[in-house]
């Protein structure tokens, strides 16, 4: 919101530095933020002397303590226009935080900025604040930290952060915020101010080096210091100390006993190294080693017998691969019955991208819910299975509402359609996995607390539903045993066991189906919303002859899905829209491919004849809009689509056979007038023409199995390449979900 006051601040500034070459205009929009505090310092600096670049740091912080050893107040002698000016910054600074300075008389250190100075020193827990101000002090007021008790903040964690700034801004060089939030700076001071203590070099930075120099502590522990250190840490973890003292009782024993029962380490109320990691940084000791691990990486059997022997118990691997990127990363065929018999269990997660905000709406986490369920279904996993959502970035704290809650909303609405057969977990940094979690749209937490530098992990306790806690990355075994995973501490088993046939993997023949009649309905619905009016008018036949041909065709599709192991929807899409559109348009189409073999067959026997005869035979003339090829049938097939494909199967052993030339026009003419009066082997080319497709677009081909997104790139390639494809295969799943919901009843027994 707009305030004038700080409107004025920043006219000020602009009137009073715009001819200066280092100075940057500021907007006066009355709004204070980033861009004013760093016009602030920018004006300080060019007072003190040194470069403008808006950033307080050590330099212009000793220029001024150089300037005013003494600092400044209500007694301090001004004469000079420059001191004014600074009066007049932290006045402006005042302002801009909503303390009541000197606006009016802005030059002057009057009543008004010295009780402004008591008060800012007040707030960041100064003892018996004086009116005197120093370079400290005018840094806190130009930033953009609040010293105040935030809507969130906990008044307890504000004591915390006035009692550090008080007893160790020696050692912090500048005040912390006092808003009773636990983020980063108060996290890095905590830290500074333990690497003091202990003797190693106070930078603020969790390493190796201040891991292996932490000290223990126990009950009765006369390091007061430290002690301190320990009941804030506690107490910011979660964990009381019932005070904050600097003894080490019965009641700091209690809650370092639950927190290391809490985060699984061995609960003996003993504050050593791993203690003190797990209590400063999310991933804690990044050398300890966990039971649990996930991976990119398939399983194999020399794989899982290197976990095995580093102590690893359960594997997490992932139900699909990832939209845009080229990382295969999903469960492979057998690969989860490795994993079991190698006496390992599975969790599964669910990650298409999620690496952004914008990718996380409801309608994405519908989507989600759809694919995963399917994946785990595929896969064998047993209802009340836990499925791990990934949200694989730092989210800000007001990304979470507007985002990250209505997608996992989008997830758990889908799951609730579906049976609640599977549960919902999040993978994802503290802060979101407990907001996720409190609002009962996820039962599990996998914590990505390997990232310790995230927001969403500094300054948060696990959340309390944890059950896999992702620490490092780290490399094991060798050879063909060799695998890089995520280290993970746990508190879950994973599945012990799936469910391997639950659905045939067969297709059935729907001839007897008594729901077939009402699946056909819903297709033309479809259809007739899909198709525009054009399409409608040009058609040849109704949506409902193109239904009762899908039905006269059934037992082919039936074979040819089969037989090639493609699921019998994709290949019912394609004749139903495909032979729905065929149109007055693909009529002459085709009657141009028949003028231009005609010619050829008639150019051919004219240039058999011998010259007398070609002086009494006319030259044929080619027809004028000839072509070689068209799209035809009820798939809507080009010869050299047809060709292409069959030509694939040979190659990859799908089928045997020789194969066909696409450079002798003779063969092509074969291949378009049977593709063209022969509906069985039009589906079947189309069949190999869908598991082309595949492979044209980097999908494993001869298996029933395609995620929702591979359905929709093998529609879409099947139809061409560029947006408009991509379009068509976005459109035509829908018409698939009709089909393959009906077909997985008919698999399961069910229709």
């Amino acid at each position: 919101m707009s305030d004038s006051k700080v409107q004025d601040v920043q006219i000020w500034l602009n009137n009073t530095y715009s001819n200066n070459p280092n100075w940057v205009r500021v907007d006066t929009d009355g709004r204070t933020g980033f861009y004013t505090v760093k016009a602030l310092i920018r004006a300080l600096q060019i007072e003190l002397g040194t470069e403008a670049d808006g950033n307080f740091g050590n330099g212009t912080k000793n220029l001024f303590n150089t300037r005013f050893p003494d600092g400044l107040n209500k007694n301090t002698i001004v004469n000079d226009q420059s001191t004014k000016n600074i009066i007049a910054i932290i006045n402006g600074g005042f302002w801009c935080r909503g303390i009541e300075g000197e606006w009016n008389d802005r030059h002057i250190f009057g009543d008004y900025t010295e009780a402004g100075v008591i008060l800012l020193k007040s707030q960041l827990g100064v003892s018996q604040p004086t009116g005197d101000i120093r370079a400290n002090e005018i840094r806190a007021i130009l930033t953009t930290d609040s010293y105040e008790l935030v809507k969130d903040g906990d008044s307890k964690t504000r004591e915390i952060q006035q009692t550090l700034n008080r007893k160790y801004l020696n050692i912090l060089e500048n005040y912390i915020a006092t808003n009773g939030i636990y983020e980063r700076n108060m996290n890095k001071a905590l830290i500074k101010i333990f690497q003091n203590e202990i003797g190693v070099t106070a930078d603020g930075n969790w390493g190796n080096n201040t891991l292996n120099n932490s000290p223990l502590l126990q009950r009765g522990s006369n390091r007061t210091s430290l002690v301190y250190i320990l009941q804030y840490l506690l107490y910011l973890n979660g964990f009381d100390p019932n005070g904050f003292d600097g003894g080490f009782g019965n009641g700091v024993e209690k809650a370092v006993t639950n927190f290391q029962n809490f985060v699984k380490l061995d609960a003996d109320g003993l504050v050593g190294k791993q203690t003190w990691a797990s209590l400063f940084v999310s991933c804690g000791d990044q050398n300890r080693r966990g039971q649990a691990c996930d991976c990119v990486t398939e399983i194999t059997k020399e794989r899982a017998q290197t976990l095995k022997a580093e102590g690893y118990t359960t594997v997490g691997r992932y139900l699909t691969n990832a939209k845009m990127m080229d990382l295969d990363k999903n469960i492979k065929p057998n690969e989860i019955q490795t994993i079991l018999n190698n006496g390992l269990t599975i969790f599964p997660i669910f990650q298409t991208w999620g690496i952004y905000v914008e990718y996380f709406t409801k309608g994405q986490g519908i989507d989600d819910a759809i694919e995963a369920y399917k994946a785990a279904k595929k896969y064998g996993f047993k209802e009340s299975t836990i499925i791990y959502f990934a949200v694989d970035y730092d989210t800000y704290g007001e990304e979470i509402p507007s985002n990250i809650i209505p997608y996992f909303e989008g997830v758990n609405s889908k799951m609730r359609e579906l049976g609640n057969f599977y549960r919902i977990g999040i993978y994802g940094t503290r802060n979101v996995c407990t907001k996720v979690s409190n609002k009962g749209l996820a039962v599990s937490s996998f914590v990505s607390d390997m990232s310790y530098g995230y927001s969403g992990n500094i300054g948060h306790k696990l959340p309390d539903n944890w059950a896999y806690d992702q620490i490092s990355t780290i490399t094991l075994g060798n050879g063909t045993g060799r695998i890089e995973i995520d280290n993970n501490i746990s508190r879950a088993i994973g599945e012990s066991s799936i469910d391997l046939g639950t659905e045939s993997n067969e297709e059935i023949n729907d001839v007897e189906s008594g729901n077939m009649n009402d699946t056909l309905q819903s297709a033309i619905n479809r259809l007739n919303e899909d198709m525009n009016a054009a399409q409608k008018l040009k058609a040849l036949r109704s949506r409902e002859e193109v239904a009762n041909a899908l039905k006269q065709y059934d037992q082919c599709i039936t074979m040819l899905s089969n037989k090639y192991k493609v699921r019998k929807a994709l290949i019912q899409t394609v004749f139903m829209w495909e032979y729905s559109l065929e149109g007055q348009d693909d009529v002459i189409a085709d009657n141009r491919v028949e003028e231009y073999y005609d010619y050829k067959h008639q150019f051919e026997e004219w240039s058999n004849l011998s010259p007398e005869e070609k002086i009494l035979i006319p030259t044929p003339v080619p027809p004028a809009m000839s072509r070689d090829d068209s799209s035809t049938g009820c798939c809507q097939i080009f010869a050299s689509t047809a060709i292409n494909a069959y030509n694939y199967a040979i190659n990859h052993k799908f089928i045997s056979g020789e194969k066909i030339d696409g450079s002798n026009w003779k063969e092509v003419e074969k291949v378009w007038k049977k593709l063209n009066e022969d509906m069985e082997y039009n589906i079947e080319m189309a069949t190999l023409a869908l598991i082309h497709a595949a492979a044209m677009v980097e999908i494993s081909t001869y298996t029933y199995e395609y995620t929702d997104i591979e359905i929709e790139k093998v529609l879409a390639r099947y139809n061409g390449t560029g947006d408009a494809a991509k379009l068509y295969g976005e459109q035509r799943k829908y018409l698939y979900d009709i089909f393959e919901n009906h077909n997985s009843r008919r698999r399961l027994g069910q229709a």
